[in-house]
Formats: structure tokens, sequence, C-alpha cells
């Protein structure tokens, strides 16, 4: 008779203690537009350089996930690197602490246009489809605000979410308040050493938004609904949601988990004020304009892992003959499940497989298969040969070769193993060695 499947997970419940503290995922293209004026000295730059290489170390950053871009400015902006250069936590890092200061006068304005105009298109790297967000760092008043609310204003416009940070007592918070998407997107220190008391509160408010963000922000429209307005606290909060708008952008709110979905594109144009997400119908007076169009709905958004940071896990499969084919095939769809919650990459998760019956078989090592699509390709494809059940001889193979270099094992990372079995082994004494 087929015993129940034992799965051994609790070490694992130990990898979000482990693992680096790269706690944010996802996608999205991150600017950082750093004042490098006069009034902040070498000494001030260098922590604000700090500031921004501890706060890059909360995203986890990838090929196919978050993205960074740099722009200092002063009496003109410089792009220090593209978003496509820095595709690891380290390197980013580095590339942060090593960036030049120059001097001079504040000319935030500038900045703003060439982050819309250049930094923010695919010529600087950037990716269509993904959350864009820039992140704006500054010790005082821009040379013209005038010119700074103007490109402020339409840098928002453009799909951008804006974050400010102002530091010391010369900053301007009415200017802030118009460079930031929201007032409660500005934060104020008092000097430059004030900058790590704040880290996680803006590293968090950038996770949330970029999460909130991950729809497609390509469509600049906000559509109509046949019977009239987008009242937010509507019949349809009855089911769970309401309609409203976000930067021109139509959308149907879930009410209670701030679900944010995206309306197919239609040709009714308008602007809106954005409003942060409800927690339940709540009245406002912000309404979009009345339509014969009936929007259908279509989410997008952006795949998410829930665990990230570096690891090497071993997956541990028994395949002896009182499995059967058809049971090991649906172990091998809870593997490839499994797989997907942690994100897979170079300089991220590896995963390694092991299985054994009579003998133990490396079916690929920790090098093999570095995105999330080819690993779980390569668990379901995984043969099945049946056999008796040598779990020692296994575990065995685990210590003295799947997590070892020649195996692609790495020598700095948490070491993990899930071992997946349905029976007691050939030999108990064996384990216990």
């Amino acid at each position: 008779m087929l015993l129940p499947v034992n799965i051994f997970v609790s070490c694992l419940l130990l990898t979000r203690q482990v693992l680096s503290d790269t706690s944010c995922q996802g996608q999205a293209d991150i600017l950082l537009i750093v004042d490098e004026s006069g009034s902040i000295g070498s000494d001030n730059f260098d922590q604000v350089l700090d500031f921004l290489a501890d706060f890059s170390g909360k995203f986890s950053v990838g090929k196919d996930f978050i993205h960074f871009s740099e722009l200092t400015f002063s009496d003109k902006s410089t792009v220090v690197f593209d978003f496509n250069k820095y595709q690891t936590n380290d390197t980013l890092k580095k590339a942060i602490l090593s960036t030049s200061y120059n001097g001079g006068s504040t000319n935030t304005g500038e900045a703003l246009n060439k982050a819309r105009t250049f930094a923010f298109t695919s010529a600087n790297g950037a990716r269509s489809g993904v959350p864009k967000l820039a992140l704006v760092l500054t010790d005082g008043q821009s040379n013209d605000r005038s010119y700074t609310v103007q490109e402020a204003g339409l840098l928002k416009n453009s799909g951008v979410i804006v974050v400010a940070i102002g530091v010391g007592s010369q900053t301007d918070d009415i200017e802030l308040k118009a460079i930031a998407t929201s007032p409660s997107y500005v934060y104020n220190v008092k000097n430059f050493q004030g900058l790590d008391n704040i880290i996680y509160n803006v590293s968090n408010t950038v996770c949330r938004v970029q999460t909130e963000a991950a729809f497609n922000v390509s469509s600049l429209l906000c559509f109509g609904r046949k019977d009239g307005d987008y009242p937010p606290c509507s019949s349809e909060c009855a089911d769970g949601f309401y309609y409203s708008c976000v930067n021109e952008v139509a959308f149907k709110r879930q009410c209670k988990s701030n679900i944010y979905v995206d309306v197919n594109k239609q040709s009714l144009e308008a602007k809106m004020v954005f409003e942060p997400a409800l927690t339940s119908c709540q009245p406002t007076s912000q309404a979009c304009p009345r339509s014969n169009l009936t929007p259908s709905i279509t989410p997008t958004v952006a795949p998410v892992q829930s665990c990230q940071g570096k690891a090497d896990i071993l997956l541990i499969v028994d395949e002896s003959g009182s499995i059967g084919l058809a049971n090991f095939n649906q172990v091998l769809s809870f593997l490839a499940d499994f797989s997907t919650k942690f994100a897979v990459g170079k300089d991220t998760i590896h995963f390694s497989g092991l299985k054994f019956s009579d003998a133990s078989t490396v079916v690929f090592d920790f090098n093999k298969y570095l995105t999330n699509d080819t690993l779980k390709k390569a668990i379901l494809s995984t043969s099945y040969n049946g056999g008796s059940t040598s779990t020692g001889e296994a575990l065995n193979k685990a210590r003295t070769f799947a997590f070892t270099s020649a195996n692609g094992a790495r020598s700095d990372v948490p070491k993990l193993a899930l071992v997946l079995t349905d029976g007691q082994s050939n030999d108990s004494k064996y384990l216990l060695l």
C-alpha cells in the first residue's frame, strides 16, 4: 500500500531569516535622481551614496526583476549608468558608491526634464510594461521653482511615480510636494546623518508603490462606463469592487485587498488626481466622465516570487517502486510549483535535483537552470525508474557531492535540502550515522 507522502520542509522555514535583505521583488525601473550641488559638499555626498547603496540593497536586482539607473545634477544633469548596466545587487552597490562629486548649482528642473526625455526611454535601457519610479534627493531649493514644478508635472503625467527626499533646512517643502506624486511620498530629514533613520520607511514606500503599480502603465487613458460615472462606492462594491482613475488610467479596484485591475483601452480621455488605495468603500469627489462604453477587465500584474535572496536548494526525491509513475508525476508537479515561489537567477536562488531508489542520481546541478521557467520544465521532465528506498545513500550523495563545487554549489550562500519520500528507508541505521 502506498504510504502517505511525508514532506520534510521545516528547515526551509528558516530561509527568510538567513537570506540577504533584498526584501522587495517583482519588476520595476527605478531612477535615482541625486543632487550634487556645491552646498552638499564631498563628505555629505558620500553619506548620500551610502544611503542610496543601502537603499538599493532592499530590492531584488536582476535581469528579469528590478533595474536601477542613476542621474546626478547640479548646473547640468548627467546619467551615471543606465538601467541595463548593473543587474546584480553587488555590482549596483559598488557603482553607486563610486559616483563622483562635482558641485555646482541646483538645477532640479533640468534633472526632471532629462529623466522624462532620456532616462526613462529605451535609449537608457528603460523597459516598456514595467512600473517606473524616481527617487529624488536634494538638499535645497531649485534654481527655478516654476520650471521645476512644470517638469515634475510632465514627468508624473508620463506615468512615472516620484518619491522626494529633502535634507536640511534649505529645502522647499512646497517644491518637494510638487515634485512627488503624493504628499505622503515626501520625506524630510534635518541633516545627512538622518538619512539612515528613514531608509526602511523610504524603501518600504517605494516597494509598496512598485507593487501597486504592477499594471499596464503604458496606457494613459481614463475610460468611461456604460451607466455613467465611476463612483468610488457604486453598486460594484457589493461584489467587492469600485471604479476610479489613477494617472489618467481607469481601474476597477477591489475594495478589501487593494488589487488594481487595468481596464481595456478605449478613446475617452480625462485627467484625474491620484487617489491612494482605499481599504473599504469611502465617499470621494473624484469621478471619471460618462461614456457609452462598457470596459472589459484584463489583469496585467507582473509576476512576483515570494522568496528571494541567495541560497542553494537541493530537491532530494524518492522514485522507489512503491510510488508508481502517476504519483511520481504528482510529486514533480508539486516540486515544480514549489520552485516558482523562489526568485531563481544567477545571483539569487539556485536549485539542484537528486532522485533516489536503489541508487542516487543527480538530475541537474545548481548551475544548470537559472530561470524559473527553465527550472520548472526540467523538474517536470524528470524520468521515473522505480526500485527500493535507499534514503541513506541519497543523503550521503547530497553531502559528498551535491553540495560541493563539482555540482555547482556556492561556498558563501545558505544550503538547504528538501527530502520527499513515501516510505521507510532500506537501512534506518545508515540515516543515523
